[in-house]
């Protein structure tokens, strides 16, 4: 077996391995990233030049950090993007891709379904519940349990009136009894259901179900956002093939797209209906009515929207993310920023005040990357996904058959995940990183292999 025939065999377990576990996929990107470099270095085949841009953005943020004082330490996130430069190495054609495709999807869909499942009444119920506290809120212990707080807005100030102080992350052991909680800000907490009784003051008795946070369809990921971005890329990679290449593969796209919807991802979910949209008006050739669509559906949402249930949890999050933006705005050095993944501690005073709930990011790709990295890590951020989004789109025009469609599904999953970099920090998630980089070397494949057959 030669090593081009391995480095197949190494897509195919990406293929098999990205839907399931971030870490079970790490074992053939590795071995396809070794196999690639004895490609190029022992044949002829020349590595995508354009990968280089993601080291020199690596290579700014460590300028950031040393400017700022800060020690060097091994950059994260640039291995995630590997997959792009180790697949394009692959000798691949139609029938090979095609192999690579249908294990994706019939895996995704597969995960997919288990958010599905776990609609069903008593099915992959874990016997668990969530409720939240602002003010003071009544419960009765009727054995022995143990309480998990899950959130809490301001740490210091979340107590058991007669009983422990509440910690982020550390289970707090209560005997049978009645007690009265109180949460300055507001907190949520995880209580076994069978061991409690919820009196006064507690909002919400959400049931725990497997693969799923809250009432937010997590899958085998750990955050809503996370299978959030994978769902919609997968949705729009076998939507784009289904219009525009082979019928059969819309089959692999209603499970991931309910998926993605059980997600909550709201700004998966928007701008992934949006991409849809405008495909299916590409495709049946009424691009020129799109835009009084999109004049006329975009305030209906938005009406519908404020009127209905969701208002609450939408206004709320509107308000946060000013919040971070403004905070972002107002703390913005050009030349090199805070230094690079260093945010949290701008944040940090912010947090304690209560103005922000976390201090992890900004809830921005282009904000974050601007205030740690300044103004030239925030232009080469946002360049690379134009470069990219544009490289793919060319593709589509200037190819034919599955190597332009493939280019064209591409070219989307960038822009969905540049868009969504708008109102999300999504641009350093490992799942994305590793899942856009396999999709654009197995794309990078197939046009190079397109021209030696």
């Amino acid at each position: 077996m030669n090593a081009s025939t391995l480095l197949y065999v190494c897509a195919l377990l990406m293929a098999l391995s990205v839907p399931i576990s971030l870490s079970l996929s790490y074992v053939p990107l590795s071995c396809g990233f070794l196999i690639s470099l004895y490609l190029y270095i022992r044949t002829p085949v020349s590595f995508p030049k354009d990968f280089l841009l993601f080291p020199l953005l690596y290579l700014w943020r460590g300028v950031t950090l040393l400017a700022n004082g800060l020690p060097l330490y091994p950059l994260r996130d640039i291995y995630d993007k590997t997959g792009y430069l180790s697949f394009a190495a692959m000798r691949i054609d139609e029938r090979k891709t095609n192999i690579v495709l249908v294990l994706l999807g019939v895996v995704s869909s597969l995960v997919s379904s288990l958010g599905v499942l776990a609609l069903l009444p008593g099915v992959l119920r874990t016997g668990w519940i969530y409720s939240s506290c602002i003010g003071t809120c009544d419960l009765t212990v009727k054995k022995t349990t143990e309480i998990h707080a899950i959130i809490l807005t301001d740490r210091d100030r979340n107590h058991f009136l007669n009983g422990p102080k509440v910690t982020h992350g550390k289970p707090i052991r209560l005997e049978p009894g009645k007690y009265t909680y109180h949460s300055y800000a507001g907190s949520v907490l995880r209580l076994r259901k069978e061991d409690v009784e919820l009196g006064k003051g507690w909002v919400g008795d959400y049931e725990e179900r497997r693969f799923y946070d809250f009432t937010s369809f997590v899958g085998l990921y750990d955050h809503k956002m996370h299978s959030g971005a994978v769902f919609s890329i997968i949705a729009l990679l076998f939507l784009t093939l289904g219009l525009f290449y082979r019928r059969a593969y819309l089959w692999a796209v209603p499970l991931p797209t309910i998926a993605l919807l059980l997600s909550g991802a709201k700004g998966y979910t928007l701008v992934f209906l949006i991409l849809t949209t405008s495909l299916l008006y590409a495709r049946f050739r009424l691009l020129h009515l799109l835009p009084h669509f999109l004049l006329w559906i975009l305030p209906t949402s938005l009406t519908v929207l404020l009127h209905s249930s969701l208002k609450d949890g939408f206004l709320w999050s509107l308000k946060i993310r000013l919040n971070f933006w403004r905070i972002g705005a107002q703390n913005v050095k050009p030349l090199f920023g805070v230094g690079y993944d260093n945010v949290s501690s701008l944040l940090q005073p912010f947090y304690e005040r209560g103005v922000i709930d976390n201090t992890a990011h900004l809830h921005s790709s282009y904000l974050n990357s601007l205030v740690e990295t300044g103004v030239l890590g925030f232009l080469l951020t946002i360049g690379i996904l134009i470069y990219f989004t544009i490289k793919f789109y060319f593709r589509w025009k200037r190819s034919r058959g599955y190597v332009a469609t493939l280019s064209l599904a591409t070219s989307l999953a960038i822009g969905l995940i540049g868009m969504v970099g708008l109102i999300e920090t999504n641009y350093d998630t490992a799942i994305v990183n590793i899942l856009l980089g396999f999709l654009m070397g197995i794309s990078e494949a197939a046009y190079r292999s397109s021209f030696r057959t």
